[in-house]
């Protein structure tokens, strides 16, 4: 074998959508010894890209004379640490999914488009000539004056982060004067010196819980709402704190970030860390960056903060760890939750899944003995239980939603100078325009779906695919003048509550009106000024907020889930009667929490309120284990969509209708999708179940290699999805 053919070729993750690990050849003076997580320049193509190092290859490759040389090392060490690398590398293959992609999503964007990884922060020293200075000499200067007194106060460097109220013309003024000097220093490990002030004494019930949690391993708190599992996790990350360790804390949605950092904040002096999707690139990759080289202690994030690297990893918190906003729902299709676990595990550290509502799965963990369970029943002292009523709307007068029994009841509170919260998961004015004439009804052209109208921007919207459109003046098949908006949105619920109460303030909390950045912290501000107000919402309401002057809670419009065709429906639903009612009776007055339905008697309702949550997840258990439903089996779904709806089904039946490699593997479908036509493109589905993990990845590994070889592969867009929430 001649020399050539013994040389080392490097394994290389590209971000492009192919099931493979590329080869090249090192470029000039390569060194050999780099470390697999580090990126590398490579060409692919016409174009250029940035892949992630995997290792080496020495094996006799038939084409080395077709490999290209790779361009560039960009890293002198990689920027990933070892137990990042190996949770992408595991993710890739338990989800199926191109490994550049994963390593792709693990990155800030930044990065990912070749920007230096160099962890150094822009800071301010005082000068021998700064610290010299006359008092009076910068008299016609007081923002100069200001500032080098800042410095004198501080007697340390200051990062340029920490001087964003000061212009730079002023940095540059004493810059230029030799008064202070800017250096560009490494990210130094956070210090941790004290608490700020804090009496709070744990409850038994949460000391309990505090001393219960080990070094590693993985445990669920399942807590009431109100019983206080955020002062459990504060206590953990105080002991990780003191002993040099940092914390990963995951929220579902970006409007928790705000309560949860300040909480913080007020607790710890040490830097905090947030990453979520309303971040600039920059904030980003600056976040990023501290938790990496060990700058901040905690890092409070959403769904991807996951990736982040841990310089001195200590403990995991998965907060509202049930929500299904911890599932990414298009491309790599990932659970945060899951990964958390996985993580915890590859780095040896303890992982706490909290919430009051736990999903079926975990719940069916600690069965299996994979997670501890701790609990919270009560709430803290002087804070009473939230009571559960049902208004029965058969026979009763209702007005946009309300009841008259609701209204006199919000009114009651009002006059008590409580605050109410109404739940209605559907934002927008109405759901419907119809045609009074000819019953013609506004759908959008490029989905199955029917255009939602909203009052604010007097547009017709697609909440599916994000068309807009003028709305219209008359009907557009019969010219008639006459269009009704049937159906109730938080906009209409919000107009029709300014007309009964005119003198109390309503405040709408959904995507539309926390658009604009900082928004839904302004709003939460009004909220928590505790004067009387009517607060509507959706999903982003209800998770985890802390009001401590709503006395009443209520849900309106629920009545669909309880015969929906998903499995998950009655689950989800529990969970978010009882989030919903969690927000109300925090403070010394009791809370109430009513539900308005025409079904009062549905047995899953009457059991959650009668007997509580962990009755009804039991009930719930019980069912899905008799119809063999996960947690008792396990799934995928293979996914097509096409510009034709024959193209996407004949591709998944192609994928179905080979050889079967395993009996134990049970095949639903294809069938299009409950909403086959989304934004243009046709949409099917191919289900696979089986009691078996193992035997369901062997099948499905078998069947996408075979889709891959498909040439009807290049009319479809294809994805795998697994352990997937939303099955159709």
């Amino acid at each position: 074998m001649d020399q050539l053919s013994l040389q080392r070729y490097l394994k290389i993750a590209i971000p492009v959508p192919l099931r493979k690990i590329f080869h090249y050849l090192p470029p000039k003076n390569f060194p050999m010894d780099t470390l697999p997580g580090s990126r590398i320049r490579v060409p692919f193509g016409n174009q250029t890209l940035n892949g992630v190092l995997l290792g080496y290859s020495s094996k006799n490759i038939e084409d080395k004379y077709k490999l290209k040389k790779a361009e560039k090392l960009l890293d002198h060490s990689p920027i990933l640490t070892k137990s990042v690398y190996e949770l992408c590398v595991w993710a890739s293959e338990y989800y199926h999914h191109p490994v550049g992609e994963v390593f792709a999503a693990a990155i800030p964007s930044l990065l990912r488009k070749g920007h230096s990884s160099n962890i150094e922060v822009e800071q301010f020293f005082l000068t021998d000539e700064g610290r010299n200075l006359d008092r009076g000499a910068l008299r016609n200067a007081p923002r100069q004056h200001e500032l080098i007194s800042l410095f004198r106060r501080t007697k340390t460097g200051i990062s340029r982060k920490n001087l964003n109220q000061i212009s730079t013309r002023v940095i540059q003024s004493l810059v230029d004067k030799d008064l202070i000097v800017r250096k560009f220093m490494k990210s130094q490990p956070f210090h941790f010196d004290r608490l700020n002030d804090n009496d709070i004494i744990p409850t038994t019930e949460q000391q309990a819980a505090i001393k219960s949690v080990g070094e590693s391993g993985v445990y669920l708190l399942q807590g009431v709402t109100g019983s206080g599992k955020t002062e459990v996790y504060l206590q953990l990350i105080e002991e990780k704190l003191k002993a040099g360790q940092q914390s990963l804390v995951l929220v579902p949605e970006i409007g928790l970030t705000p309560q949860t950092v300040q909480r913080f904040q007020a607790r710890f002096r040490v830097k905090i860390t947030v990453l979520h999707s309303a971040l600039s690139a920059t904030e980003r990759l600056l976040g990023w960056q501290d938790m990496a080289s060990g700058h901040a202690g905690i890092i409070i994030g959403t769904r991807s903060s996951i990736f982040t690297p841990m310089a001195k990893p200590g403990l995991i918190i998965v907060d509202e760890e049930h929500d299904s906003s911890f599932k990414q729902h298009q491309g790599f299709r990932y659970s945060a939750r899951d990964l958390a676990v996985m993580r915890g595990k590859i780095e040896n550290i303890s992982v706490l899944l909290g919430s009051a509502t736990p999903s079926l799965e975990s719940l069916h963990n600690v069965r299996l003995g994979k997670y501890a369970h701790l609990h919270l029943r009560e709430r803290p002292a002087g804070i009473s239980k939230e009571s559960y009523s049902i208004i029965n709307l058969k026979h009763k007068g209702v007005v946009n939603g309300l009841s008259d029994q609701l209204v006199e009841m919000i009114d009651y509170h009002l006059s008590k100078k409580g605050q109410i919260l109404i739940f209605l998961n559907r934002r927008g004015f109405s759901p419907v325009l119809l045609c009074s004439e000819c019953k013609w009804m506004a759908a959008c052209p490029r989905c199955d779906a029917r255009l939602t109208y909203h009052l604010s921007r007097d547009k017709m919207e697609c909440h599916h695919c994000d068309f807009k459109t003028p709305r219209p003046k008359a009907c557009p098949e019969c010219q008639g003048s006459e269009l009704l908006k049937i159906g109730l949105g938080t906009e209409k619920i919000e107009e029709h509550l300014n007309t009964l109460f005119p003198n109390t303030r309503v405040i709408r909390i959904d995507r539309d009106s926390t658009r604009n950045k900082n928004s839904f912290g302004q709003l939460l501000k009004e909220i928590e000024d505790g004067e009387p107000a009517i607060l509507i919402g959706t999903q982003m309401l209800a998770k985890g907020h802390n009001f401590s002057n709503v006395t009443l809670s209520v849900l309106i419009e629920i009545d669909s889930s309880f015969y929906s065709a998903d499995y998950r429906a009655e689950e989800q639903l529990g969970q978010i009667i009882l989030q919903v009612g969690g927000r109300s009776g925090r403070g010394k007055n009791k809370g109430t929490v009513v539900i308005q339905t025409h079904f009062p008697s549905q047995p899953a309702l009457k059991q959650l309120i009668a007997d509580g949550y962990e009755a009804f997840a039991e009930k719930l258990l019980k069912d899905r284990r008799e119809n063999e439903l996960p947690p008792y089996s396990y799934q995928a779904i293979l996914r097509a969509e096409s510009n034709s709806s024959s193209v996407a089904l004949n591709f998944l039946r192609k994928v179905a209708n080979i050889r079967k490699p395993n009996p134990s593997v049970s095949l639903f479908g294809p069938f299009p999708s409950n909403m086959e036509k989304r934004a243009g493109r046709f949409r099917a589905v191919l289900l696979l179940s089986s009691s078996s993990r193992g035997k369901l990845h062997r099948d499905l590994s078998y069947r996408i290699s075979y889709a891959e070889r498909l040439h009807s592969r290049r009319k479809v867009r294809w994805s795998v999805d697994v352990d997937p929430i939303d099955l159709f």
